[in-house]
């Protein structure tokens, strides 16, 4: 999600993930993993996140001008990982990003220059209730 301040000149990166809550330690350890864990095979989610925001500040200016944004100005870019539940494992591994929860973002969507906060939750697979007409 990109969130644009236009009042503070910030440009906020937030990667939102719907994380299964880490309540033994085998499920703390799996969290920790997919937070943090690179793979041959497959980057983890900060990894994945930090590359964007990357790619956000060496492109600044072509996404200033396609916000249509002034370019006067000094613009900002922040990031941060939100999650569905408050997560236990950042605060006992420094992880590379602020991470929070939705209900902390929502309690705090003022400082983010958020006016209003829409969550919507994506299901990539078949729940077993009626999603649709058939």
């Amino acid at each position: 999600m990109l969130v644009i301040d236009v009042s503070r000149t910030s440009i906020y990166v937030l990667e939102c993930k719907n994380l299964a809550f880490a309540r033994t330690p085998f499920e703390l350890a799996a969290e920790l993993r997919a937070l943090t864990e690179s793979t041959e095979h497959s980057r983890s989610l900060i990894a994945k996140h930090q590359r964007r925001v990357v790619w956000l500040k060496e492109h600044l200016d072509r996404v200033i001008e396609w916000a249509n944004l002034d370019p006067s100005k000094t613009w900002l870019v922040h990031s941060a990982v939100v999650v569905d539940e408050h997560a236990v494992s950042p605060k006992l591994q420094d992880v590379g990003e602020p991470v929070f929860s939705i209900e902390d973002l929502r309690e705090d969507q003022d400082d983010f220059g958020l006016s209003v906060l829409c969550t919507s939750t994506y299901v990539p697979y078949s729940t077993g209730t009626a999603d649709h007409e058939d």
